[in-house]
Protein backbone atom coordinates (compact mmCIF):
# COMPACT_ATOMS: atom_id res chain seq x y z
CA UNK A 1 0.00 0.00 0.00
CA UNK A 2 1.18 3.47 -1.10
CA UNK A 3 1.84 5.58 2.11
CA UNK A 4 2.08 9.50 2.16
CA UNK A 5 4.60 10.86 4.91
CA UNK A 6 3.63 13.36 7.45
CA UNK A 7 5.02 14.91 10.48
CA UNK A 8 2.91 15.14 13.41
CA UNK A 9 3.18 16.91 16.75
CA UNK A 10 2.35 14.77 19.54
CA UNK A 11 2.82 16.18 23.26
CA UNK A 12 5.62 14.22 24.93
CA UNK A 13 3.39 12.73 27.44
CA UNK A 14 0.99 11.74 25.68
CA UNK A 15 3.97 10.02 23.07
CA UNK A 16 4.92 8.45 25.87
CA UNK A 17 1.51 7.06 26.82
CA UNK A 18 0.99 5.95 23.28
CA UNK A 19 4.06 4.39 23.14
CA UNK A 20 3.35 2.21 26.46
CA UNK A 21 -0.66 1.82 25.47
CA UNK A 22 0.17 0.57 21.98
CA UNK A 23 1.95 -3.28 22.87
CA UNK A 24 -0.99 -3.11 25.88
CA UNK A 25 -3.95 -3.44 22.89
CA UNK A 26 -1.45 -5.37 20.38
CA UNK A 27 0.11 -2.49 18.10
CA UNK A 28 4.12 -3.34 17.56
CA UNK A 29 4.28 0.61 18.55
CA UNK A 30 3.15 3.99 18.65
CA UNK A 31 3.05 4.67 15.30
CA UNK A 32 1.03 1.89 14.36
CA UNK A 33 -1.53 2.52 17.08
CA UNK A 34 -1.39 6.39 15.48
CA UNK A 35 -1.64 5.09 11.77
CA UNK A 36 -4.24 1.95 12.69
CA UNK A 37 -6.64 3.02 15.47
CA UNK A 38 -8.27 6.02 13.18
CA UNK A 39 -9.73 3.02 11.30
CA UNK A 40 -12.65 2.68 14.08
CA UNK A 41 -13.49 6.17 13.55
CA UNK A 42 -13.78 5.93 9.76
CA UNK A 43 -16.03 2.75 10.31
CA UNK A 44 -17.99 4.20 13.00
CA UNK A 45 -17.99 7.53 11.18
CA UNK A 46 -19.79 9.00 14.51
CA UNK A 47 -18.68 12.49 16.12
CA UNK A 48 -16.42 11.79 19.59
CA UNK A 49 -17.53 14.04 21.69
CA UNK A 50 -14.77 14.14 23.96
CA UNK A 51 -11.67 14.38 21.95
CA UNK A 52 -13.10 16.76 19.61
CA UNK A 53 -14.14 19.93 21.97
CA UNK A 54 -10.50 19.32 23.53
CA UNK A 55 -8.76 19.36 19.82
CA UNK A 56 -10.80 22.84 18.98
CA UNK A 57 -9.78 23.89 22.74
CA UNK A 58 -6.60 26.36 23.16
CA UNK A 59 -3.47 24.69 23.65
CA UNK A 60 -3.24 24.95 27.62
CA UNK A 61 -6.66 24.12 28.06
CA UNK A 62 -5.42 21.17 25.85
CA UNK A 63 -2.21 20.28 27.77
CA UNK A 64 -4.85 19.93 30.75
CA UNK A 65 -6.53 17.04 29.14
CA UNK A 66 -3.55 15.56 28.08
CA UNK A 67 -1.93 15.40 31.73
CA UNK A 68 -5.31 14.48 32.97
CA UNK A 69 -5.47 11.33 30.75
CA UNK A 70 -2.04 10.16 30.77
CA UNK A 71 -2.19 10.24 34.79
CA UNK A 72 -5.34 8.53 35.48
CA UNK A 73 -3.76 5.82 32.24
CA UNK A 74 -0.53 5.46 34.47
CA UNK A 75 -2.03 4.74 37.73
CA UNK A 76 -4.79 2.57 35.39
CA UNK A 77 -8.17 4.21 36.46
CA UNK A 78 -9.03 3.18 33.08
CA UNK A 79 -8.97 -0.52 33.32
CA UNK A 80 -12.60 -0.48 33.62
CA UNK A 81 -14.38 2.16 32.38
CA UNK A 82 -13.75 4.68 29.77
CA UNK A 83 -12.41 9.01 30.04
CA UNK A 84 -16.40 9.38 29.01
CA UNK A 85 -17.69 7.73 32.12
CA UNK A 86 -15.31 9.01 34.28
CA UNK A 87 -16.77 12.94 32.66
CA UNK A 88 -20.12 11.98 32.72
CA UNK A 89 -19.26 11.06 36.41
CA UNK A 90 -17.85 14.40 37.04
CA UNK A 91 -20.61 16.26 35.29
CA UNK A 92 -23.35 14.76 37.85
CA UNK A 93 -21.64 15.64 40.51
CA UNK A 94 -21.48 18.95 39.22
CA UNK A 95 -25.36 18.65 38.14
CA UNK A 96 -26.47 17.10 41.42
CA UNK A 97 -27.85 14.02 39.63
CA UNK A 98 -28.88 11.65 42.12
CA UNK A 99 -29.36 8.54 40.06
CA UNK A 100 -27.11 6.02 40.60
CA UNK A 101 -24.30 6.04 37.84
CA UNK A 102 -24.86 3.13 36.20
CA UNK A 103 -28.23 4.07 35.47
CA UNK A 104 -27.39 7.03 34.00
CA UNK A 105 -24.67 5.77 31.89
CA UNK A 106 -27.01 3.07 31.09
CA UNK A 107 -29.51 5.79 29.94
CA UNK A 108 -26.94 7.46 27.82
CA UNK A 109 -25.45 4.08 26.11
CA UNK A 110 -29.32 3.02 25.12
CA UNK A 111 -29.73 6.66 23.86
CA UNK A 112 -26.61 6.62 21.54
CA UNK A 113 -27.24 2.65 20.58
CA UNK A 114 -30.71 3.10 20.00
CA UNK A 115 -30.53 6.54 17.58
CA UNK A 116 -31.70 5.74 14.43
CA UNK A 117 -28.77 6.34 11.80
CA UNK A 118 -28.53 9.69 10.49
CA UNK A 119 -31.13 11.17 12.40
CA UNK A 120 -30.14 14.76 13.71
CA UNK A 121 -33.03 16.36 16.20
CA UNK A 122 -33.73 19.96 15.72
CA UNK A 123 -32.86 22.12 18.15
CA UNK A 124 -36.22 23.37 20.14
Amino acid sequence: MRSKKVTVSVPWRLWEAYEKHSRVVGYRDAKQLIVWSPLYSLSNNNPHHVTVPIAKAPPEVQDEYVNDVVDKYDRGEFSHSSYLEHVIEDAMKKLGVSQPKDVVLAVIRDCLSNRPKGSKKKEE
